[in-house]
This record gives C-alpha cells, structure tokens and sequence, in this order.
C-alpha cells in the first residue's frame, strides 16, 4: 500500500482508505480522483501511445504524388521473335530500334507463308540448326540461313512443305564441308527433283 496526502487536510494516508481519517473526507475514487478505475487510465494509455507511434500531424509529410504518365515506368512488352534472332546473331542485345530487327521479322512472316511451320517454329528450328552446325565447328549466322530457305522456295509456292526439313538438309551439307552457296544449290535441287519447277 502506497501513502498519498489527503485533498482536504493533506495528512498522509493509505492509498487503500476509504476516507481520510483525520478530517473524514472520502477519499478519491480510482486514478485522478473522478471514479476513474485502471481500464481509464489504460484507455489513455493507449490513446497516448497511438498519438506517439504516429507522430504530431503537424509534422507529417504529405503522401507522393505519382509522376506524370510520360515519366512512369511503362511495364515491359516481350521482345519480339525478330529482336531475340537478330540479338542471337549480333552475339549481344541490340537496341530495340536496330535496323536488322525489322529484316527478321519481315523474314519470319515471309517464311511462315511459305512453309507448314509458324513464325515461333521457325525461329526455333533455325537457333537449333545453328547450334548443330557450330558443334561440327561450322559457323553460320541466322540471317543468311533463313535468306537462303525463304529463297529455294520462293520459285515453287507449293504447300505443307516442312522448314525443319529443308533446313536439315542444308545443315547436313554444311556439316559435310559444303560451302554455303553449294549447300543452298543442293537444297534448290532437292526442291526442284521433288515438287519440280
């Protein structure tokens, strides 16, 4: 038990007491003397706690403003079929306006008219064949292999031809020492034998 003074004499009595016992005064009821119990003086407490945790509303910054449309980070467009082939040929990523970008994607849309093959297909059958032929030690860039398959069929428009076939054929040239022009005039005889001119 904890003495406190009382309000009326200021005697020094127990905190527990109902009434002063020298001039009789009841005493104060709970935490500040106005019938306040614990849970008032836990409630401010908190109150008070709260009001720190958040700070002084005077000293609060106000929330960023978003920067305007022109300067916001426009959420990135997947690269372009032309962009990945025209990249994997120069060895190192190209900026997206690079000339060559547009002979790609012209190529592919020209080489899945004229094949059974979609533009994805085509892309993927030529990085393969590439990479088969550089493990033959044979190097050969992308461009001029898609050239020379848009080029041997040109003549011929004739349907549900397979680019993956054509291009075996060419790489298995290739790989045998053929030299480019040699392997695309065997591809354009094979083609010729076959649907004829």
């Amino acid at each position: 038990m904890a003495l406190t003074k009382c309000r009326e004499c200021g005697e020094q009595i127990s905190s527990s007491a109902k009434a002063c016992p020298s001039c009789g005064k009841p005493a104060p009821k709970g935490f500040l003397g106005g019938g306040c119990n614990k849970g008032c003086a836990l409630v401010l407490l908190v109150v008070f706690a709260f009001a720190y945790v958040a700070g002084p509303s005077g000293n609060r910054s106000p929330a960023p403003t978003p920067p305007p449309p022109s300067q916001r980070q426009q959420p990135k467009q997947p690269a372009s079929l032309g962009y990945k082939l025209a990249s994997i040929d120069a060895g190192r990523r190209l900026p997206a306006n690079d000339p060559a970008i547009g002979k790609y994607e012209s190529l592919l849309r020209e080489l899945a008219g004229l094949y059974a093959e979609n533009d994805a297909a085509i892309s993927d059958i030529t990085v393969k064949s590439r990479d088969i032929l550089r493990e033959k030690g044979v190097e050969q860039k992308l461009l001029p292999m898609m050239e020379a398959m848009a080029a041997v069929m040109r003549p011929h428009k004739a349907e549900n031809q397979k680019y993956a076939e054509y291009l075996a054929a060419y790489a298995t040239l290739r790989s045998k020492g053929k030299s480019h022009e040699e392997a695309v005039a065997g591809v354009s005889a094979v083609l010729d034998a076959l649907i004829g001119k």
